[in-house]
């Protein structure tokens, strides 16, 4: 049975234990420095592709009211059992096609999650979902990873504690705009006895141009671009912000 992008299986339970969550506070940082120049009032958000919460816990700290949509119910379960998670209203559904029949200052997407979405129809269909769940002054703010960024997972790499082995192997194709990710990994759970998990991670680098072209066709009229890394110019950036509405 082919997995669905957002299929994380037993993957879930391991996914902060192995520092994955780390990105969230690097996105957050971000996303309050974009908020500063955003001349509209920001008090509900919608975080799209959520994981195990630590972006939306870390925004609701800030007095926002948080809902958050992933496709794993797994990733779902961890983020309700955190501290904050409590406060936010977490909801299983496909970024793709999904509706809470609300509408929300800000929608958020982070961690190249909208890169998972390797069909140009997927990725048309959560931008306009996206957009259906604005309100009529609200922006969907999210990032993506460049081709440049696609290179970073293109290698082996093993990390090795005392407690568990973990093996991350990326293969690029000739093209260079596609990747996969094989994560695999053996946690002690006691003794001499291991966990096992195996996770496959499928992404699409998009040129900024179709990506714009995409969010237009969603109905999106006013679209800027930045550079993830403020130090880094937009033509060599290896992640990008998008800031539309």
């Amino acid at each position: 049975m082919t997995k669905s992008p957002g299929d994380y299986s037993k993957f879930a339970s391991y996914y902060d234990f192995l520092g994955w969550d780390d990105f969230s506070r690097q996105a957050f940082r971000r996303l309050k420095k974009t908020l500063t120049v955003v001349p509209s009032p920001v008090e509900t958000v919608l975080d799209l592709a959520c994981g195990t919460g630590d972006l939306a816990v870390l925004l609701a700290g800030e007095g926002y009211r948080v809902t958050g949509v992933d496709l794993s119910e797994l990733m779902l379960k961890q983020a309700r059992r955190k501290r904050g998670g409590k406060m936010i209203r977490f909801v299983r559904g496909d970024i793709r096609r999904f509706s809470l029949k609300e509408r929300f200052d800000l929608v958020c997407c982070f961690f190249d999650s909208l890169n998972h979405l390797t069909s140009k129809a997927d990725l048309l269909s959560a931008l306009k979902t996206a957009r259906r769940h604005l309100n009529a002054r609200g922006r969907f703010i999210f990032d993506m990873i460049t081709p440049k960024g696609l290179q970073i997972w293109d290698n082996v790499e093993i990390d090795r504690e005392e407690n568990y082995l973990v093996l991350t192997e990326g293969k690029r194709n000739p093209a260079g705009d596609r990747i996969e990710i094989v994560i695999e990994g053996f946690v002690r759970k006691r003794g001499d006895l291991y966990d096992h998990f195996k996770q496959v991670i499928r992404e699409r680098a998009y040129p900024q141009r179709e990506v714009t072209q995409l969010l237009a066709k969603a109905g999106f009229r006013k679209i800027v671009i930045e550079s993830f890394d403020r130090h880094e110019a937009i033509e060599s950036a290896e992640r990008l912000l998008y800031i539309a509405r």
